[in-house]
Order: structure tokens, then sequence, then C-alpha cells
């Protein structure tokens, strides 16, 4: 069986009911832990936990995003609607120079109150078994679009098979753990792994640096992996599983999973003047865990 690309790091909500009560405690959030053992308790006869809402009451939200989530993806290349990601427009062609920048990441609900010290990780799989990764270091508050036009990877040549992101985002909360944000605050960071492109073997040390800082990071009682995902981009036609490797701007949405398939990106709208992606009809903000990748071409 084929490791996962994110080794033995788990996200909050794929944590078995004990460990994720015991992880809750860990890290502050025992009113969560409470309703959670609450809610093992109402459904002790044969009930599904994982039916709930992040529009369902307070104990869904306390609950929310650490039971059972889905990712779903969606894609804009402007102002306006969004579509599915399988549905992106005008795919790059096989050897064209891209970058991949991180535009948003939004905090509906992280662990703890106040501000969120985030450790935000890209990962690009490797047609070896080697990957690149790259870290970049994120001050969010509830509510607040962080970030815009970071790069994460750059100078990318596409290949004929697509590329293969993954990416993960950590909830810091030892001072320690934000000491280690300050290195990745370092210009040379900052702007890239292609920064480093002219030194060669350098690119591997500096992200193996990185993955390790991100696992020994992951580890700590007192932080948590809240968000997950990776994915494949290829050129397959309109409507394929997965998502199109093309311009513009991929937003992955974290959903409790009974809601992920009736989520429709269509009714969604990107709204440049605010930043914000609203509901087209009824204008209100998108509420929910969310990131946004961007891809451009040189």
């Amino acid at each position: 069986m084929a490791q996962s690309i994110f080794g033995d790091m788990e996200q909050l909500s794929d944590l078995d009911s004990e460990a994720l009560k015991q992880k809750l405690l860990d890290i502050g959030e025992e009113d969560a832990a409470r309703q959670l053992a609450a809610d093992a308790s109402d459904f002790g006869s044969g009930g599904d936990l994982d039916d709930f809402s992040i529009g369902g009451g307070l104990s869904n939200w306390l609950l929310y995003p650490f039971l059972s989530v889905s990712n779903v993806i969606g894609h804009f290349n402007g102002p306006g609607p969004l579509t599915g990601a399988a549905n992106a427009k005008d795919p790059f062609k096989a050897g064209a120079k891209v970058s991949l920048l991180l535009d948003r990441l939004y905090v509906h609900r992280y662990p703890g109150w106040g501000k969120h010290e985030i450790l935000f990780e890209a990962t690009m799989a490797g047609a070896s078994d080697e990957a690149a990764h790259i870290a970049k270091s994120l001050s969010v508050s509830k509510g607040i679009a962080s970030v815009a036009g970071w790069p994460l990877f750059q100078q990318l040549v596409v290949p004929s098979n697509g590329l293969h992101f993954a990416f993960q985002s950590i909830n810091l909360s030892s001072s320690f753990d934000k000491s280690v944000l300050k290195v990745l605050s370092a210009k040379e960071f900052k702007q890239g792994l292609a920064v480093l492109e002219s030194a060669g073997p350098a690119i591997g040390q500096v992200s193996k640096m990185m993955r390790s800082l991100v696992e020994w990071s992951a580890n700590q009682s007192s932080n948590s992996i809240v968000q997950q995902f990776d994915l494949g981009f290829d050129q397959r036609p309109i409507g394929s599983p997965g998502a199109r490797l093309a311009p513009g701007t991929f937003v992955v949405v974290q959903l409790p999973t009974t809601e992920a398939d009736l989520f429709r990106f269509e009714d969604w709208i990107w709204e440049p003047n605010s930043a914000t992606i609203r509901h087209a009809t009824t204008e209100k903000q998108l509420e929910a865990n969310y990131f946004c990748v961007s891809l451009a071409e040189l």
C-alpha cells in the first residue's frame, strides 16, 4: 500500500474517537471534547456521529472541523461565478512555465480563540520518490482571509502527465513553535523554492528541512493539523474527476461530509473588491475553512 504524501501526519477529523477526545483536551478544546462525548452517548443506539452541519447550531460549530469533514475544490479566473475545478477552462500545455501562489487562507473555525498562528505546507510530488516541500507562517484571525500572492513553487515546467500537489495547515500553540515561524519568515523562504534553483542540491536540503520542521510541529501535543488535501492537476477533458491544470485560482473548502455532495460552486461568486467568496443570491460570505492557491503562467 502506497504511503500517504502526508506520511503519518493526520488531520483532526481523521483521528479515531478516543484519540480525538484526547487531542481536543491537549489543545484546550474542552467544550468540544465534552460535546463529542455527549453526542457519542446520544448516538449510542446506532446513530451516525457524522450527521452534523456548520449551520446546525452551537454544538455543531464546536465540533467543526474536528469530526467528519471533506474537501471540495472549485475554480475561478477573475470576478464572478465559481465553478468546479473539473470545469476549469484553457488548461496549460505541456512545457509551459507556471508558478503556484498562496492567495488566501480563511479561518472559520480553528482550535482556540483570537489570532491563530498557522503553519501552511505545500508539497509537490515528483516523478521519483522525492517530493519538494515549502512552508509558510501565517498569523490569522477568525473570519479574516490572510495573504495574497505568496509564491510557493516558481518556474515549474508543466509535464505531459500533469502536476500533483498536497497542502496542509497546522494550528500552533507553543511559544517554541512560534519562534520556528520566524525562521520561515526569512526572505529566502518568502520567495519560494525557485530562489534556490541555481544552488542545485540546496533545493533538496531546504525541502527536507521544511518537512522536518512541519513533522516536528505536527507531532507536538498542543498543535493540530486542521486541513489536509492532495490532488493531481492534469489536462483531461472538462468534467473529468479531479482538477484541470488551468490558469486561475483553486479554492479548497472544508465542509462536513454530509454537506460536501450538496455544495455547488456555481452558487458562489468571487467578489474582488472585498476579496471574499459570497453567495450569488444572498451575498452571504462563505463561512467555512478554506484556502486559495493560484496557477499563473510566466
